[in-house]
């Protein structure tokens, strides 16, 4: 559902988590994405 783009607070409450944070053990998975969008970005800037 993260990386659909669905915030971890609703995310917690989908699953029955009680604290939020048992979800961000998980979130760092997205960094990877994240940067491979990131880095997409600057090839896309550099070649305009």
């Amino acid at each position: 559902m993260l990386g659909l783009g669905v915030d971890l607070y609703t995310i917690s409450k989908i699953l029955g988590h009680a604290n939020v944070q048992t979800n961000q053990r998980y979130a760092h998975l997205q960094v990877e994405a994240q940067r491979a969008a990131l880095d997409k970005l600057s090839e896309l800037v550099a070649t305009q």
